[in-house]
């Protein structure tokens, strides 16, 4: 199988990210916290709710086409 370099990959390396979860983490739960890195950029925040980490996915993956 051959790939057409003019082709966007599927899954682009400017879209790669760390999640780490805090240990007390309970999937039950909507209390997700931890830390979150942009791999390309080395950004990172900590998150304490789903919404703080999908805005920072979001602000990195939006931003001036950084990742786009």
């Amino acid at each position: 199988m051959t790939h057409d370099p003019r082709e966007r990959p599927a899954l682009p390396a400017g879209r790669a990210f760390v999640v780490m979860l805090r240990a007390d983490y309970d999937p039950r739960r909507e209390d997700v916290r931890g830390r979150v890195e942009h791999v390309r950029s080395g950004r990172t925040t900590h998150f304490a709710s789903l919404a703080e980490l999908l805005d920072f996915l979001v602000r990195l993956t939006t931003s001036d086409g950084e990742c786009a």
